[in-house]
């Protein structure tokens, strides 16, 4: 009976074919219940195919025939169809365009009702699927709900080599959903390089910058290099074991020198990166960029400037604090005054759909019964901007 729902299944698929050719990688997605988005964090870390072994390579030569073969018996019967000879000279092999070194993520819509013989590893259908998605690998993520936990899993298939296996196993309270990078890298990295070592830089943020040669992206401070000499923000360093490697690196330092800060109010108080200076007129001789200055005053509205950029001069003009409640209280009083407006509106408005539904009670009553709870809400409205307007009043007072 299993034999037989995989070999229909396997007849529906035949259908379709995806063509194309590099090193690509299936994401075959079972999980809906931690929502982690396995695709993207695939793209991100796993850009290149450090060396492609000799199997690698056969296996990629054998796909791309059994694509050519497809691609012919296709074009054998649109031929047949319309009555002409199949020309297969102008049928083009991409193959010697393609880059084998780019990994390709392909996310592979999963297949109705076949979920437990995917998760049971079964190779015919695995090897189906790898073989119309042109994949050398295919990835299952699988979330299984147990109690207050969720079992977070990670399958793999090598369609290169047969094999099915669970690479990653975790178990994650309901009220911490989360995944260790790092932890993740180190499951499935072995998927696809045999040598290689996982960088970590501990310091300041490197996230998105390039590492030469080769053009490897980081990515939450992490990226996965072959062996060899590199260069990051013109900081040398050698990967020459596989396993794992920390580098701290410190940027270059940007500092703005001779800073003028002034008033025309006079005697403002400085604070720079939430640390007390002096009183305006002040002079900072050096400071490390981006820094924070915050201006206050007693009697004044406090300021606040992210300064990134080399700015050799600030001139601080501070809004009064009364100034402020000034107008607030304008601000109050004109939307309570709209909204007692709108209230004498909706009372005339209700007098004439009274007058309207007593001459036709069916036609009206609806109309009546909105604009009467319209009237309610306005009331409860008008109620409220009133207070708002008494509160703001009473910073005013002597």
């Amino acid at each position: 009976m299993r034999k037989y729902k995989i070999t229909l299944i396997l007849f529906f698929l035949s259908f379709s074919y995806v063509f194309g050719t590099g090193f690509n990688v299936g994401i075959y997605n079972l999980d809906n219940d931690l929502k982690f988005d396995l695709y993207n964090f695939c793209s991100k870390f796993f850009q290149y195919k450090f060396v492609l072994s000799e199997k690698e390579i056969q296996y990629q030569e054998e796909l791309n025939l059994y694509n050519k073969t497809l691609l012919e018996n296709q074009q054998i019967k649109e031929s047949y169809a319309k009555n002409i000879y199949p020309d297969f000279e102008t049928e083009k092999n991409d193959s010697e365009k393609e880059d084998l070194s780019k990994i390709n993520f392909i996310e592979v819509d999963p297949i109705e009702k076949c979920n437990s013989f995917i998760i049971d590893g079964d190779e015919i259908l695995l090897n189906h699927i790898c073989l119309e998605q042109n994949l050398s690998l295919l990835i299952i993520p699988q979330t299984v709900v147990v109690s207050d936990f969720v079992r977070y899993r990670i399958f793999i298939f090598n369609n290169i080599e047969k094999t099915f296996n669970s690479i990653y196993d975790q178990l994650l309270p309901k009220t911490q959903l989360n995944l260790e990078n790092e932890d993740l890298l180190n499951a499935i990295s072995p998927a696809f390089y045999s040598n290689y070592c996982l960088v970590e830089i501990v310091g300041d943020n490197f996230d998105s910058t390039l590492v030469k040669p080769g053009d490897f992206t980081v990515y939450d401070n992490l990226v996965i290099l072959p062996l060899g000499n590199y260069t990051i923000d013109n900081f040398s360093f050698e990967v020459k074991n596989e396993g794992s490697l920390k580098l701290s690196i410190k940027k270059d330092l940007e500092f703005s020198e001779d800073v003028l800060l002034n008033s025309k109010i006079g005697n403002l108080e400085i604070l720079l990166n939430n640390y007390l200076q002096f009183k305006t007129p002040l002079k900072l001789d050096e400071v490390e960029l981006p820094y924070t200055l915050k201006i206050t005053k007693e009697g004044f509205k406090d300021s606040l400037i992210q300064v990134s950029d080399n700015v050799k001069s600030f001139e601080f003009d501070l809004s009064p604090s009364w100034q402020i409640e000034q107008n607030q209280f304008q601000e109050a009083r004109k939307e309570f005054y709209n909204s007692f407006a709108l209230s004498i509106g909706l009372f005339a408005l209700r007098v004439v759909s009274k007058s309207l539904k007593e001459d036709n009670f069916k036609l009206y009553s609806g109309i009546d019964s909105f604009v009467y709870g319209v009237s309610i809400v306005n009331l409860l409205n008008v109620a409220n901007k009133l207070f708002i307007y008494y509160k703001s009043s009473a910073f005013l007072a002597p």
